[in-house]
């Protein structure tokens, strides 16, 4: 190597740690030509500097985590094929994936901002949705079959989950899940209509 070889007349290494986990490797070195040699102030002033680049390195990593955690997040709400809405603790739309976009009629600039049970809840619906809102908003998930109302007025039969959001044990807000159900409460509806009819002649 340089050292071995004459080319090198002082080198020093210094580990970078994180967590008692060696990360890297921070090496300094003289050349040869040169008079100098490490001294034991250098030394100590090197190994501090290696906390702080050890440091540095790992926000660097945890960022780059985060950031593809994020990425992945935003895909799954993006593409998810139901319509999927997150909620700040007032009520008030953060997130409005595109499914929603298309159940209800609103764009995302739209609806993000507005309070979710004003947005696309009936007037005679207004108390339940306060209700199953509130219930999940002080943490308890909730699954109901209701109704909610399109842009134009028109009421959509949807089942509804809804899971409050807890990150670091600290409630921030909630996740809303709309399946359109319509067709199938339509489907049963005749089904119940035709056994009425059918036991009418009976």
């Amino acid at each position: 190597d340089a050292f071995s070889s004459g080319k090198l007349r002082s080198i020093v290494g210094v580990p970078l740690r994180v967590g008692g986990e060696v990360v890297g490797v921070l090496g300094l070195a003289y050349p040869a030509r040169s008079a100098r040699v490490f001294t034991h102030e250098e030394v100590d002033i090197l190994t501090q500097f290696a906390s702080l680049a050890a440091i540095a390195i790992e926000n660097a990593r945890l960022y780059s985590e985060a950031q593809r955690e994020k990425q992945y997040f935003e895909s799954l709400f993006t593409n998810v094929p139901t319509a999927t809405v997150i909620v700040d603790l007032e009520g008030r739309i953060v997130s409005w994936n595109p499914a929603a976009v298309a159940l209800f009629g609103y764009t995302q600039d739209e609806a993000v901002g507005q309070d979710i049970d004003q947005l696309i809840v009936a007037e005679s619906q207004v108390a339940e949705a306060h209700f199953f809102s509130r219930r999940t908003l002080e943490g308890s998930p909730m699954n109901i079959i209701t109704q909610r109302a399109h842009k134009d007025g028109v009421l959509i039969d949807v089942e509804l989950h809804a899971i409050p959001i807890v990150i670091d044990g600290v409630l921030v807000g909630a996740l809303a899940n709309y399946h359109d159900i319509t067709a199938l409460q339509h489907a049963r509806h005749a089904a119940e209509a035709a056994a009425r009819t059918k036991s009418e002649f009976l």
